[in-house]
């Protein structure tokens, strides 16, 4: 029984989650600068991609050439699995990668 009065199999993420003292934004450095948003065009995204859709639609390319990291998870590591990791070790966290995203069209 949980502080919620019920029974689950499942963890709720509000119960199992870290208090959040700073928010974050989570990258994978192994993911190249040329294939990342530049930060400098972040203030007019818009802008950004019209030129990129423009640029490979020139070169007569599909799709874009950016990364982008989304859906991050969050697990609280079992107290087994500890002993094989480091003694900080508390959550594993994973990223879907994509190199396609629906959310910017190109019109």
């Amino acid at each position: 029984e949980t502080a919620h009065h019920y029974y689950t199999k499942y963890w709720r993420f509000d119960d199992s989650a870290p208090r959040i003292k700073t928010a974050t934004t989570l990258t994978l450095k192994s993911i190249p600068s040329q294939f990342r948003i530049p930060p400098s065009r972040f203030h007019n995204i818009r802008q950004y991609f019209i030129e990129k859709f423009a640029t490979l639609k020139e070169k007569n390319l599909d799709g874009m050439d950016f990364l982008l990291e989304y859906n991050p998870g969050l697990v609280v590591i079992p107290q087994k699995t500890k002993k094989y990791l480091p003694k900080e070790a508390t959550y594993l966290v994973s990223l879907r990668i994509t190199p396609a995203n629906n959310c910017f069209p190109s019109d």
